[in-house]
């Protein structure tokens, strides 16, 4: 049984632990890997530029929401990717003979999906429903209460008969 020699596995788990700890690039606390610390460092100027080309460029005739305006009624919500979205943008976006490039296609893109366009962003956006924050006590207790038993196994049935309850 385990419980007889409970050390045996701790040297092992020990030594991994400290191969992964200090010879693993990126291991280290606070330290990441390149390619990732310059995409992270990226996005915030990335969505500043982004908003930025979006002002200039889309909100005359999106909204500055993308709400849309009288020039374009519908908003701008779908479920294409930030690539998709870019070059969507880059071969339409604006109507007439203008262009933008695909570098601003990129940037608008990625403000647009993750500002408003997305799914994930449109529920962000949307108010709570303030009917489901109003429960009583007793409601409260027992929505708390099933959803912790979500997580417990089903009991299994005993070798004697008859009703048995469990009481919390």
């Amino acid at each position: 049984m385990l419980l007889r020699k409970p050390l045996l596995w701790a040297p092992g788990a020990a030594a991994l632990f400290l191969i992964f700890a200090s010879g693993l690039p990126g291991a280290r606390a606070g330290q990441k890997g390149p390619k990732l610390a310059a995409k992270k460092a990226d996005k915030p100027a990335m969505a500043n530029a982004g908003a930025r080309v979006f002002q200039d460029q889309c909100a005359p005739c999106h909204g500055a929401k993308g709400e849309g305006t009288e020039v374009y009624a519908r908003a701008l919500t779908g479920e294409l990717s930030v690539g998709q979205l870019a070059k969507y943008i880059a071969k339409s976006m604006p109507p007439g003979p203008e262009v933008t490039t695909p570098a601003d296609a990129r940037m608008a893109a990625a403000y647009i999906h993750g500002a408003f366009y997305s799914p994930v962003a449109q529920e962000r956006n949307r108010p709570a429903r303030v009917a489901l924050s109003r429960l009583t006590v007793r409601q409260l207790k027992n929505s708390v209460s099933d959803l912790v038993n979500t997580f417990r196994p089903p009991p299994s049935p005993g070798a004697e008969r008859g009703l048995s309850a469990e009481y919390f």
